[in-house]
């Protein structure tokens, strides 16, 4: 019989899967601000409209031209999907076979989540230090 916590946690771990998907494909990674502004993501972009639309070579070649930080979090993000589908396939099996009848969660568990959080406050700390110039009047 599979315990409430294993059912929580395949819940989160398809959430996780699914939403991570989401950010790879979706073109909002990188966007400006104003109507028919162009967003630039991972994969995907959208070219904007108007007269702030990119040209459309310009905008499809783009991919070719990723700078070099662009492709290893384009690399980082395709190596969390594989490890989230192992994790998944792992809890499924877990699940089918009982592999967790009489554990529990040791210290190196808690060194990785304590790790993680960690993470997580640098990663927002890391959006708020992406924002506009200090002198943005040039550009009206």
């Amino acid at each position: 019989m599979v315990r409430k916590s294993h059912c929580g946690y395949g819940f989160f771990l398809i959430i996780a899967l699914l939403l991570t998907l989401a950010s790879v494909f979706t073109p909002g990674w990188r966007s400006y601000k104003g109507n028919g502004a162009p967003d630039i993501g991972l994969i995907s972009r959208y070219c904007g409209n108007g007269v702030r639309e990119v040209n459309q070579y310009d905008c499809k070649a783009y991919g070719r031209f990723q700078l070099p930080f662009e492709k290893a979090t384009l690399a980082f993000m395709i190596i969390a999907i594989i490890l989230e589908i192992v994790s998944l396939g792992l809890y499924l099996q877990s699940t089918s076979y009982e592999l967790l009848a009489n554990v529990y969660l040791g210290y190196s568990y808690w060194i990785a989540v304590i790790a993680a959080v960690f993470l997580l406050i640098s990663c927002s700390l890391s959006g708020t230090l992406i924002g506009p110039t200090e002198n943005t009047e040039h550009l009206h």
